[in-house]
């Protein structure tokens, strides 16, 4: 928490990740017509954690990058895993109450047992709510080891969230899939 809060330095994601990450995204849109499941894919592809999104309207919630989580060190351990599989069967509802707690735009990092998932306090997460320009709101999550690269993962879904609310991308996305 003190390195977080401290010593951790917000920083933007790099050029060249946002042009990989732009690149990426109509790649995977023009080939999938659901934008929440090609968003946690790039999200997890690039962070090497969990990712979990979603309308809050819709309470419909996409996630990818399981494997990459329990390929994990702390996973080792199948009863960890099992763990983990137990909550991640019902994660949507629990992001139902997340959503609720976060401001609008807020982005938040919880460590550890800060983690209001019950059952995974091994695992830290960063995640924040977004406004798409039709006015729908989601939310968007990294769940990774307590040791996760926290800055860069924080710059991948403020990035990404201001992809998601910039009417530009989404009208090259639009028009990439016609």
């Amino acid at each position: 928490r003190y390195f977080v809060e401290e010593i951790m330095k917000d920083r933007e994601l790099s050029i060249n990740d946002q042009k990989k990450l732009q690149t990426q995204l109509l790649k995977l849109k023009a080939k999938n017509t659901r934008l929440e499941r090609t968003v946690v894919k790039l999200l997890s592809g690039f962070s090497g954690a969990l990712a979990l999104t979603g309308a809050t309207e819709k309470e419909e919630f996409f996630e990818s990058g399981i494997k990459s989580l329990i390929n994990q060190p702390e996973f080792k351990n199948i009863d960890e895993v099992c763990k983990l599989a137990e909550v991640l069967d019902v994660v949507d509802e629990k992001f139902e109450n997340i959503a609720k707690d976060l401001k609008e735009n807020e982005t938040k990092i919880y460590i550890g047992k800060e983690n209001p998932i019950d059952g995974i306090s091994n695992c830290s997460m960063v995640v924040s709510s977004y406004k798409l320009k039709g006015g729908e709101k989601g939310i968007l999550a990294l769940i990774g080891p307590k040791r996760m690269k926290y800055a860069k993962n924080k710059s991948l879904i403020e990035y990404m969230k201001k992809l998601l609310s910039s009417s530009a991308v989404l009208f090259l996305i639009i028009n990439t899939i016609k």
